[in-house]
């Protein structure tokens, strides 16, 4: 497959980058043609998908970060409803402070998103 088919086959990926990324990314692809040997453009080219792979799947974690946690605050919700919310102090505890950790991580993990797309 030659470089030239790779950059049009990159070049879409553009989309799912944030906005601040997206420069640097064709910037990536630019130099990728402007290299004259093939191996200096194969490894630009490796950069660019790399780059797309690493920036893509950070916002995707975040996001399933945020819906795994809320999704396992509610099972331990609906458990607690189911049983009454009965249990010794060291249970009530133990669920509190569980509570507790994954509604941090979910605010956390808000505000990191926030701050990563305002900086962009």
């Amino acid at each position: 497959m030659s470089t030239s088919r790779l950059v049009r086959i990159l070049a879409p990926a553009v989309w799912c980058l944030p906005v601040a990324r997206r420069e640097l990314y064709r910037a990536l692809l630019a130099e990728a043609a402007a290299a004259e040997s093939m191996r200096d453009r194969a490894g630009w080219l490796w950069g660019a998908a790399c780059f797309v792979v690493k920036e893509g799947i950070m916002g995707w974690l975040r996001r399933a970060a945020i819906g795994g946690s809320a999704l396992f605050i509610l099972w331990i919700v609906y458990n607690g409803i189911d049983s009454g919310f009965q249990g010794t102090p060291v249970q009530i505890a133990a669920y509190l402070g569980l509570l507790s950790l994954l509604t941090v991580n979910i605010v956390v993990l808000t505000r990191a998103g926030t701050r990563h797309r305002d900086a962009d």
